[in-house]
């Protein structure tokens, strides 16, 4: 049986979710695509959805990050969640970010967001990353231009 938990609306609300994960909470995170221009709303978030606390109460989606203007498409792969923080990389203009997200301190307030690299040179990351035990990153670039391409390490 089917049960929608929440239906996107676009613009700063995020449209077109393209991955979820689930946390050891029972939480879903997941990114979401901009539909509208980026300078205007946003260019996608990433997202929590918290289940309720009563059965067949809706569900609660909080954005935890919103990417605004230069981002050209958002968040473009699967997030990794490890020891609370989350992971992921997005696209920018002329390149592209690896970010994690690390939850606040006290309830409610904003995750934190640090860039752990930008690529400057056209690559854009995309697709899967995969993190190590020691915090090594590994994933993934296309130059959308040339169709060239990398695979990349970060070091923790």
């Amino acid at each position: 049986m089917e049960t929608t938990l929440y239906t996107f609306q676009a613009f700063a609300d995020g449209a077109a979710p393209n991955d979820v994960i689930l946390g050891p909470d029972g939480s879903l995170y997941g990114t979401t695509l901009g539909l509208a221009p980026a300078s205007d709303n946003g260019a996608g978030t990433v997202f929590q959805l918290t289940p309720p606390g009563t059965p067949g109460a809706p569900w609660t989606k909080t954005i935890l990050k919103s990417f605004g203007y230069g981002y050209n498409c958002g968040p473009d792969s699967p997030l990794i969640l490890h020891n609370g923080d989350l992971y992921g990389a997005a696209c920018l203009s002329g390149g592209g970010v690896v970010f994690k997200l690390e939850p606040p301190s006290a309830p409610g307030g904003a995750w934190t967001t640090t860039y752990l690299h930008h690529f400057t040179d056209g690559q854009v990351p995309g697709g899967a990353m995969v993190l190590t035990k020691n915090g090594a990153i590994y994933g993934a670039t296309i130059d959308e231009s040339s169709g060239t391409g990398t695979i990349y390490e970060i070091a923790p």
